[in-house]
């Protein structure tokens, strides 16, 4: 169960003297783990000294839900309706929008859950979190989403004992807990029943998301399932929608043992040298200004 799962891994962290670390999507995954943490609240599961939202767009969205409460749906209703107000809005939540609030964070050693982006904690301030809180034993970080391969949200649930954040190598010591069933996605019985419901069948069906393996199998249910054209594309394919016919195809990428997060930063750093020497001064602040964007 999530909620049981979540409410001992708050409550043991606290207990440890740590923070609980928590990467959400901004839109839908912040207001879902909001709701929930309100709820083991109001029960009195939990007592967290304070519940911070560290990114701008989450609390954005955060204040537009609760300006629709008449789109909630019947649970949501029915607690906000004995709550008294927004039920996104916890007795102790805080919104960190500037980035001075959200470096103020890391002075916080204990009680604290911090919500931040990205959900996949490959960009954004929560990497910041994670540097200052992953090494710590009293720790935890819990995930709420898919983690797809090659991210650091992946390399954590995976179980890597070394990660490296802004070019630092972090020792992870904190507990990480990968909670399922929070993710906003249909999974496959719901795409095929989505597609039942097509008076007139598409000429073909593109499966482009997800994992390789969980494409293929996906491709092959529609396909024996309604007899139906269906391709998985490969990267640097393209097709013509009219036709249906490629287009260009680029010779895929060899599989062979994945990149370490070392092996890629050796790789950029090579093809950084050489815009140094070729004096591409203009690509390089082009680079600079995604980095800023990146790591805001």
């Amino acid at each position: 169960d999530n909620e049981l799962l979540l409410c001992e891994t708050i409550n043991n962290t606290f207990r440890r003297g740590g923070n609980v670390i928590i990467p959400a999507f901004a839109v839908d995954r912040t207001q879902d783990i909001l709701l929930t943490l309100n709820k083991m609240m109001d029960e009195g599961k939990i007592n967290p000294k304070s519940v911070y939202v560290d990114r701008p767009l989450a609390i954005s969205a955060t204040e537009i839900f609760c300006r629709y409460p008449q789109y909630f749906d019947q649970e949501t209703t029915e607690f906000m309706e004995d709550y008294g107000s927004c039920p996104f809005i916890l007795p102790n939540l805080n919104y960190s929008r500037t980035t001075e609030e959200s470096v103020a964070l890391n002075k916080i050693k204990e009680g604290a859950i911090i919500i931040s982006a990205s959900g996949m904690a490959d960009a954004g301030r929560i990497k910041h979190h994670l540097k200052h809180n992953l090494w710590r034993a009293e720790c935890s970080v819990v995930f709420v989403g898919y983690q797809a391969q090659g991210t650091l949200g992946r390399c954590l649930v995976d179980g890597e004992k070394k990660v490296r954040i802004h070019g630092e190598q972090i020792m992870v010591n904190a507990d990480i807990i990968m909670l399922e069933g929070y993710s906003a996605h249909a999974d496959q019985s719901e795409l095929i029943n989505w597609l039942a419901g097509f008076k007139k069948f598409p000429q073909s069906v593109f499966v482009s998301h997800g994992e390789e393996e969980s494409s293929l199998a996906l491709a092959n249910l529609i396909k024996e399932r309604f007899n139906a054209k269906t391709l998985v594309p490969s990267l640097g394919e393209a097709y013509d929608l009219t036709g249906v016919e490629v287009l260009e195809v680029v010779p895929p990428v060899e599989k062979g043992i994945p990149e370490s997060v070392w092996d890629l930063y050796q790789e950029i750093n090579l093809e950084l040298t050489m815009l140094v020497k070729d004096s591409s001064i203009e690509k390089l602040r082009q680079i600079r200004e995604y980095l800023k964007k990146i790591s805001a």
